[in-house]
């Protein structure tokens, strides 16, 4: 394939607002050139959705390569801060059940009985759950929120990198395929 048109988009059920953007960028048409990709990718066209598109199959085997070992990459480095991120909110999540468990069937335990008898009592019942359960809470998540952040620390730019990774291994990919054409 030298040239990608509106109609082949169209015919490939590209969604709505890439066929927009391609028509903004190119027109009705553009030839597969280094430029035209490299303008492609800036733009934000997909060239992932282009390589999934019959034809591109040698492009598609080339990207898939590097994706895959950036896809491991950064599965490593989520899982790990993932479990870094769960040694320290488990234990503080256990720990907020545990406060908070015997103030809440307490408090169930003083609703159960018979509606009136609920509305003498709910206020205080629920006074003293909350009593235990927002400190245990709040001590929750001043642990877990800065393990939450440490976790994004890492996730944030691994996901970045693999995204760059994908993106410039897609541009590669159909680059490689169009100049052998």
């Amino acid at each position: 394939m030298k040239k990608i048109t509106l109609a082949y988009l169209r015919k490939q059920n590209a969604c709505g607002d890439p066929v927009a953007l391609f028509e903004a960028t190119f027109g009705k048409s553009a030839e597969l050139t280094r430029e035209n990709l490299i303008r492609a990718d800036k733009v934000g066209l997909s060239l992932v959705w282009l390589l999934e598109q019959p034809g591109f199959e040698p492009a598609w085997e080339a990207y898939q390569a590097v994706e895959r070992s950036a896809w491991e990459a950064y599965q490593a480095v989520e899982r790990s801060a993932r479990e870094a991120y769960r040694a320290v909110q488990l234990p503080a999540w256990k720990a907020y059940e545990a406060a908070q468990r015997p103030a809440w069937e307490a408090y169930q335990a003083a609703q159960r009985p018979a509606w009136k008898a609920f509305e003498a009592v709910q206020g205080s019942a629920r006074e003293a759950y909350e009593a235990v359960q927002l400190p245990a809470w709040e001590a929750y998540r001043a642990v877990e929120r800065p393990a939450w952040e440490a976790f994004e620390a890492v996730e944030h730019p691994a996901w970045k990198a693999y995204k760059a990774v994908e993106r410039q291994a897609a541009l590669d990919a159909l680059i490689a395929f169009v100049e052998k054409e």
